[in-house]
């Protein structure tokens, strides 16, 4: 569905990504994973149009993309939930969700789409006139999501979707993208929490400093020393006496 090739991206003279080669089949949750100013967010603004590539190519079910302007590209059905949300406060529920819905065209049209993310979201039924800045941080988070859902994606991106959450809420969160991706959506996840990420995607990119340094199958490297050892706070199992040893 998604192919990224040798994908450059600087800010002035600061480059944010190295040479990026990364692919997402359809029905996958894909995770890219590292620490802060790995490149992640780069990546997917790239992919959505926002930032343009210094070089490289996306090519999305076959066509490339590298180019065209970020609202094109939400139409053909590439939708980001952004880091930090971005929901505009001053406006309702209910129109925070048309927004998303604006490129399908009439609001009466949108219908459908309210009455599919209301039975995810059955909170935001019950708030649809209210303000979004009374909202929870999770009903918040719940809103970014109900929003790029209105959207219709074929490739749904997740920017730190559980970011400031509490775990309780953070967990619905993980089930929530589990359950959608069941459902048939192909997920492109950036995510902090690296354990997280993995447990719940088919496969997964390692980044740092804008490199990529490991990848492949999302449970191989959840077993990975190099992610034991800088993201889940193990030791290594060439100096470990056992699996049970490995965990602090």
């Amino acid at each position: 569905m998604l192919e990224v090739n040798d994908l450059r991206i600087a800010y002035g003279r600061v480059v944010a990504l190295h040479g990026l080669d990364l692919r997402v089949d359809e029905g996958e949750i894909v995770a890219i994973v590292g620490p802060n100013g790995a490149g992640k967010t780069s990546t997917m603004m790239a992919i959505s149009g926002v930032v343009s590539p210094e070089a490289g190519r996306i090519r999305f079910r076959g066509e490339d993309i590298s180019l065209v302007p970020s609202h094109d590209i939400y139409r053909r059905g590439i939708v980001q939930v952004p880091e930090g949300r971005l929901i505009f406060s001053e406006l309702t529920v209910r129109d925070n969700l048309l927004l998303g819905a604006h490129v399908h065209g009439a609001d009466e049209r949108a219908d459908p789409d309210l009455e599919a993310v209301f039975e995810l979201f059955p909170v935001l039924r019950e708030r649809l006139h209210q303000r979004a800045d009374t909202l929870s941080g999770g009903q918040l988070q719940m809103l970014a999501i109900a929003r790029g859902l209105m959207g219709r994606p074929k490739l749904f991106m997740l920017d730190e979707p559980s970011l400031g959450l509490a775990p309780l809420v953070a967990e619905e969160v993980f089930g929530l993208i589990t359950s959608l991706n069941r459902r048939g959506m192909t997920i492109l996840l950036v995510e902090q929490n690296v354990r997280k990420a993995l447990e719940i995607s088919n496969r997964a990119y390692l980044l740092e400093a804008g490199r990529l340094v490991e990848c492949g199958n999302a449970a191989d490297l959840l077993e990975s020393d190099l992610i034991m050892q800088s993201y889940l706070g193990a030791r290594s199992r060439s100096t470990s006496g056992s699996l049970q040893d490995d965990f602090t």
